[in-house]
């Protein structure tokens, strides 16, 4: 069994922490950009803006 969530900390000096679930996998497509997100809850920090 795969996992289907994972947590992803970005930018190690801040420590933002998300959680991302993976909804399914499917074949890719020349005309998309990847990773392709879905559904976002919240809006992510400004870029060097600090900790929390």
């Amino acid at each position: 069994m795969r996992r289907k969530t994972f947590q992803y900390l970005y930018d190690f000096g801040d420590a933002w922490e998300y959680s991302v679930k993976i909804e399914r996998v499917s074949p890719t497509s020349l005309h998309l950009t990847y990773p392709l997100i879905l559904d976002a809850v919240g809006m992510g920090p400004p870029e060097d803006c600090g900790g929390p």
